[in-house]
């Protein structure tokens, strides 16, 4: 209630487009959470990822070159890896 409030005194002639985004903002917040914790998720199953590739045996150049591919695809790339993690390992020799 004091955003809208301040934003009438300051903003006399736009004061309707103010409080509108104020409101806006204020309705979208909860989303921007859950959408910051997809993300936070999509970081810990890269990292993950990359950590598992990194352990396996084989070329360094070829783990390195998975590890860039997952990070850069990110949701795209995790979900490839999880699906054909058994593969990885004849992949990378």
């Amino acid at each position: 209630m004091r955003e809208e409030i301040w934003t009438e005194k300051i903003f006399k002639d736009d004061a309707g487009y103010f409080l509108r985004i104020t409101i806006f903002a204020k309705i979208l917040r909860p989303y921007d959470m859950i959408s910051f914790l997809i993300w936070i998720i999509g970081v810990v199953l890269t990292i993950k990822a990359a950590l598992d590739i990194w352990k396996l045996q084989g070329d360094d150049v070829k783990k390195i070159l998975f590890i860039v591919l997952i990070v850069l695809t990110s949701w795209l790339g995790i979900i490839f890896y999880y699906l054909f993690k058994k593969n990885f390992p004849a992949w990378v020799k």
